[in-house]
C-alpha cells in the first residue's frame, strides 16, 4: 500500500515535473501485423551503456519482483515472437471512458473497445511485473529539483495511496518505484536501467525533452514497455513506447500561431535550446511565423545549451532591446525561463513571452514582470497539456476534480498544500488507471501493446481527449493555452483556450 515512501540513502527531494506523460502524441503512421487473436474487454469502471549510480524512492510499499524466466526486457535475439497484434477493428471507434471518479477508485469506465493483443512476449515474461494482486511501477523523474517545485516523496504517492485504500484498480494494488534522473539524459538512461532490474509492468517517464527520447531508444532496445509524457516526434514509429502528449513540433507551430492569432507585437524574437531532443519546437516555431508574416524572428534568434544554461542571457537580451523586439519566444525549462525574465527585468527589458512553460513555478517567481498589469505590452502566453490549476477559480469545469483532489491531499498528505505539479501527477496517473481498467482482470504486457496499436481512445477527466488510431505510439493532438492574469495580488494562469489543435 502507498502509506509510506522509503528514500534509499543518497536520495535528495522528490519529483520535480513529474506530469509523467497523460501516456502518450502525434505524427508519423504505423500498420501493426495482424495478430492471431481478437480480445474484447468491458472493464467497470539510446542504446549504449552509462555508467552511474540513481537514486531510488519506493511508493506504495516494495515492489514485487517477479521471477520472470527469460527476464521479460531481454527477449530471445531473434526480437518479437510473432509480430505486434493489432491492426484496427470495426468498433475501435468507440470512445473509451469519460474519466470520472466514481466509487472512490478513480479513472473512468471503458466499453466496447476491442484490442488485438499483441505478441512480443511469452510465458512468464507476459506477466512480468503483475500478479493476482499487485502490479508493479517504476518511473524516471527528476527527483533532485524537488526542492524547487515544492515537492517531496510522500507528496508524489497519494493518488495511488488512495487509490489503494478504495479497492485499487482492476482487483489489485499498484507498487511504484522512482529512480532519479537527474534531468540529464545521461541520468535518464541509469535511472531506467535501474528501473529495468526491478521487472516492472510499465516503465513510466517524468516530463524531460532530454530525458524521455534516451529512454524511449533504451525501450526499443531492451524490449520494456514505456509510458512517457512529451518529447520530439523521434522516427515517428515505435513498438514499445507511447505517449498522450503531442510532440515539441506540434507545440511549437501552436505557439506561433496562438502568438500571431491574438496579435502580439513584433519584431519577433527567440532565445531556444539548440539541442537535438528540443530544436524541433524552435523549427516548426519559425516555419510558421516566417510563413506567416513573423520573419524577424529569424534576426532575433539566440541560443542556448539544453540543461537550464544562461550563459548568455545578459548578451542576448541587451541584442534584443536593441533590437526593439516585442515579442520573444522562449523555449527552454521553466527554471531557465525564470531566470531570463528576472535577468531582462534588471536591465529594464518587458517584452511579451510566449513559452510552454504553462507552470505556476513561473508566475510565483516572476509573474509580476510578465503578466497583464507589467510593463509588457501583452501578458506572457503559455501552452501545456494540462488544465490550468487554480484551485480559488471555481468557475473553471474542472474545479469540482480539483477539490476532490484537494480533499484527498487532505486525507493523506496533511500540511502539503497541492499545487500544479500534484495535480499534473495525479491526471497523468488517473489515465494510467483508464489504461489499466481496459485491459481488464487477465492484462498482460501484450494486451497493454495491443490496446496501443489497436487505436486506443480515451478521454480523463478534464485532459485533452487522446486517440491512438492514426499512429499507435502517438495519441496527443491537443494543446490548452494560458495568459497570466494578476488576481488579489498574485498572479495566476488563467486558461484562454481548451482542447484545441489550431489557433
Amino acid at each position: 500500500m502507498f502509506e509510506s515512501i522509503v528514500p534509499r540513502a543518497g536520495r535528495r527531494g522528490v519529483i520535480a515535473v513529474v506530469c509523467l506523460g497523460m501516456l502518450m502524441a502525434a505524427c508519423g503512421s504505423s500498420s501493426p501485423t495482424a495478430g492471431s487473436k481478437t480480445h474484447q474487454e468491458t472493464a467497470s469502471g539510446p542504446s549504449g551503456t552509462v555508467s552511474g549510480q540513481a537514486t531510488t524512492t519506493t511508493v506504495a510499499g516494495s515492489p514485487t519482483t517477479q521471477a520472470a524466466g527469460a527476464a521479460g526486457n531481454s527477449l530471445a535475439s531473434g526480437g518479437s515472437s510473432g509480430g505486434l497484434g493489432g491492426g484496427q477493428s470495426g468498433s475501435n471507434s468507440a470512445s473509451s471512458g469519460g474519466g470520472q471518479v466514481a466509487g472512490g477508485t478513480g479513472g473512468g469506465t471503458v466499453s466496447g473497445f476491442h484490442y488485438t493483443p499483441a505478441h512480443l512476449w511469452s510465458g512468464a515474461a507476459e506477466t512480468q511485473g503483475i500478479t493476482a494482486s499487485t502490479i508493479t511501477l517504476c518511473m524516471h523523474a527528476a527527483t533532485v529539483l524537488g526542492d524547487a517545485f515544492n515537492e517531496r516523496p510522500q507528496d508524489l504517492g497519494v493518488y495511488w495511496t488512495w487509490l489503494n485504500a478504495n479497492g485499487g484498480v482492476i482487483g489489485r494494488k499498484v507498487n511504484m518505484t522512482i529512480e532519479d534522473d537527474e534531468y540529464t539524459a545521461q541520468g535518464a538512461q541509469v535511472a531506467a536501467q535501474e528501473c529495468e532490474s526491478l521487472n516492472p509492468f510499465l516503465v513510466l517517464g517524468g516530463i524531460g525533452f532530454d530525458q524521455d527520447p534516451v529512454v524511449r531508444q533504451l525501450a526499443e532496445q531492451d524490449h520494456f514497455i514505456y509510458i512517457y509524457t512529451m518529447a520530439d516526434a523521434g522516427t515517428g514509429h515505435y513498438t514499445y513506447s507511447f505517449t498522450s502528449s503531442p510532440t515539441i513540433q506540434q507545440v511549437g507551430k501552436w505557439v506561433a500561431q496562438a502568438e500571431l492569432d491574438r496579435h502580439y507585437p513584433g519584431p519577433y524574437g527567440a532565445v531556444y535550446v539548440n539541442d537535438a531532443a528540443w530544436v524541433g519546437g524552435y523549427t516548426t516555431y519559425k516555419a510558421w511565423m516566417d510563413a506567416h508574416g513573423g520573419s524577424s524572428v529569424d534576426q532575433n534568434s539566440y541560443t542556448t545549451n539544453s540543461g537550464g544554461d544562461t550563459s548568455g542571457f545578459q548578451a542576448y537580451i541587451t541584442e534584443l532591446k536593441v533590437a526593439g523586439v516585442k515579442t520573444v519566444y522562449l523555449w527552454m525549462n521553466a527554471l531557465a525561463m525564470d531566470a531570463f525574465v528576472e535577468q531582462a527585468a534588471n536591465q529594464g527589458y518587458y517584452p511579451a513571452y510566449v513559452t510552454p512553460d504553462g507552470f505556476n513555478l513561473v508566475t510565483q517567481t516572476v509573474g509580476k514582470d510578465i503578466d497583464n498589469q507589467s510593463p509588457a505590452p501583452k501578458p506572457t502566453l503559455a501552452a501545456w497539456i494540462t488544465p490550468a490549476f487554480d484551485p480559488n477559480n471555481p468557475n473553471v469545469a474542472w474545479w469540482p476534480e480539483e477539490q476532490q483532489m484537494i480533499n484527498v491531499y487532505k486525507q493523506y498528505d496533511a500540511g502539503h498544500s497541492p499545487d500544479d505539479i500534484d495535480w499534473m501527477t495525479w491526471l497523468a496517473f488517473e489515465q494510467i488507471t483508464d489504461l489499466f481498467k481496459t485491459c481488464g482482470n487477465n492484462c498482460t504486457r501484450d494486451d497493454i501493446v495491443g490496446i496501443f496499436h489497436s487505436g486506443w481512445q480515451v478521454t480523463t477527466g478534464p485532459l485533452c481527449p487522446v486517440n491512438f488510431s492514426s499512429n499507435p505510439n502517438f495519441g496527443g493532438s491537443m494543446i490548452n493555452l494560458f495568459s497570466a492574469y494578476r488576481e488579489n495580488g498574485s498572479t495566476v494562469w488563467r486558461q484562454q483556450a481548451t482542447c484545441q489543435s489550431s489557433f
